[in-house]
Parts: C-alpha cells; sequence; structure tokens
C-alpha cells in the first residue's frame, strides 16, 4: 500500500459525507489539507475519485470501487476496536433511535431495518431502544440529545438537515382518491382546490402537514384534515373506501392504482420531492450510534436514487 491509513482515512470521510467541508470538521483537520489529500491520493492512482458539484463531491465509478474496499476495512477495524473496549468497559453499549410516523411499513421493511438487523447481528452486546415520533419532534429530540440519531421524512430538506444530517433515499408523492371521486377530477386541479373535497392525512405536528400547509397557504387557503391517520397503511384503506382524498409516496399508491381501487389526481401544480434522511447528534461521543449510522448510510448506497 503505497499511502498510509491516515490518506485513506481521509478518503473515507469525504466519501461519507460527500462534503470536503465536513470531512475537515469531523477529522479535525484543514479544508486544504484534505483537498491536497484526495489530490495526491488521485495521482498515485491514475484516475479521478470525485467529481466536483455546487453542493460537495460525488464518487467517480472508480471512487466507488475503492470506496467499497475501504469502507469493509474500516468496519472490521472498528468491529475489533468495539469488541476490545467492550471487553474492558463491561458494558453494553445502547443507542437510541427514532423514526419518522410518516415512513411506511414498505420503507421499514425494505431501507431500514435490514442495515440496523446487519448492524446488530455484528454488535449483538448493543442495546437499541426505538421511537416513533413526527419529524418536527424527531429533530428537536436529537438536538437536545434525548436521541442519538433519527431517520426523518422532509420536504425541506436544506432547512432541516442543515450541516447534522445526510439524505438516503428520495420520492414523490401523488395525490389520490377512491373511484367514487373520479367524476370530480376530469381535469387537473391546483393543489389546493383539494380543500373542497374530504381530506385524509396526518394531523399537525407532522412534516406531512407542514407540506399541506404550505401548500394550501400558497392558493390562499387555510388547511384541513378530515380524517387523521397515523401510518400511510390507514391513509390508503380510507381513501380504498373513498373517505376522502390524500397525497402519499408513489411507491404506495401505484399498485393500488394498478388494481383499480384508487386513481391519481392530476395537478397543475407541484408537489415538492420528499426526503428519508439521517440525523444524528454529532456532539455524542456515542460511537455505537456512528457505526450505525455508517450502516445506514452504506445500505442507502445499494438503492438507486430517484
Amino acid at each position: 500500500m503505497k499511502y498510509s491509513y491516515d490518506y485513506y482515512r481521509v478518503f473515507y470521510y469525504v466519501a461519507r459525507y460527500q462534503s470536503i467541508s465536513r470531512a475537515a470538521n469531523v477529522l479535525s483537520i484543514s479544508q486544504p489539507a484534505v483537498t491536497h489529500t484526495i489530490k495526491n491520493l488521485e495521482q498515485s492512482l491514475g484516475c479521478e475519485l470525485f467529481n466536483r458539484t455546487n453542493s460537495g463531491v460525488i464518487l467517480t465509478e472508480k471512487g466507488e470501487t475503492l470506496y467499497n474496499h475501504v469502507k469493509e476495512s474500516f468496519r472490521q477495524l472498528t468491529i475489533g476496536e468495539e469488541k476490545i473496549i467492550s471487553e474492558m468497559d463491561n458494558v453494553n453499549r445502547s443507542i437510541s433511535i427514532g423514526f419518522s410516523v410518516s415512513l411506511s411499513a414498505t420503507i421499514m421493511d425494505s431501507l431500514i431495518i435490514p442495515p440496523i438487523a446487519l448492524y446488530h447481528k455484528e454488535h449483538s452486546e448493543t442495546y437499541i431502544t426505538t421511537y416513533n415520533k413526527p419529524t418536527p419532534e424527531l429533530i428537536n429530540s436529537v438536538k437536545d440529545g434525548l436521541l442519538d440519531m433519527a431517520i426523518i421524512t422532509s420536504s425541506d430538506i436544506q432547512k432541516e438537515l442543515k450541516n447534522s444530517g445526510r439524505i438516503l433515499y428520495s420520492y414523490k408523492d401523488l395525490v389520490v382518491a377512491g373511484n367514487e371521486f373520479k367524476s370530480r377530477f376530469k381535469k387537473p386541479v391546483y393543489f389546493a382546490d383539494l380543500i373542497e373535497f374530504p381530506i385524509v392525512g396526518f394531523g399537525k405536528g407532522t412534516e406531512t402537514y407542514s407540506m399541506y400547509d404550505r401548500m394550501f397557504a400558497e392558493g390562499g387557503r387555510d388547511t384541513r384534515v378530515d380524517i387523521e391517520v397515523s401510518n400511510h397503511e390507514q391513509n390508503l384503506s380510507f381513501v380504498k373506501n373513498n373517505m376522502g382524498i390524500t397525497a402519499m409516496p408513489e411507491y404506495l399508491a401505484k399498485p393500488a392504482i394498478k388494481e383499480g381501487t384508487i386513481f391519481a389526481v392530476k395537478l397543475k401544480d407541484e408537489i415538492p420531492k420528499r426526503f428519508i434522511s439521517i440525523i444524528r447528534n454529532e456532539g455524542s461521543n456515542n460511537n455505537s450510534a456512528a457505526i450505525l449510522e455508517d450502516y445506514i448510510i452504506s445500505h442507502s448506497r445499494t438503492f438507486p436514487k430517484r
């Protein structure tokens, strides 16, 4: 290996955060030092590892290949370190993690739980406590140190994350309704016009409600939810039974649309893209939480961005 562990450590954190400035903060070195290290590594390997963007950096194809190997090496080193520390301290590690109530069972089962399960398999001594709360509550709990990390949904990603989180996935919402409403939506409508119909959705204090509120306000309307639900599965059931209309993730709505049990309402305006992100209390010295965050972020890399 031509370059030392420190060079690959710098590469690892730049790749992990897709940001030179954030990697510099985590490593407690200057941004020019990070840039210089990456440049030397690229020159040595004879290829570019990153493409520069307005918001940071992204891995090239060769950079992704290198990162997959470096990431695994770091993971094995960390597992060894954790085992030694755990044996010396003779204490169990613990992690508290919150999940947004807007996360569907489908997302949890396929995208969120698998990396947590893998982490627990390799760190079985860690005690994990989970909580379900609206996104705004989770953000405050992480900021206040009441939670180690949280998986949240948001449409205003820059405002919510700032420098404390990472986007995992993105998706689009569709407005859908039961078939009894079809005759009322022969032409596209503005989102604000939906207030004329029964609304099924999440209540006040949730990020989804806040999104409704912003879009209704743009059309000069006040937000109203007639049937308040606690998860997307309930949302879909009420709509299928013609009890109202709702906005829900496209990946959940499409199977029901294909079955013919609901239909998509065409809009004249566009619903903002939604994001699933991870935030962590970076002031915490809980190394176990940092490792779990790596597992979740690494898992997200295996799925194409929408």
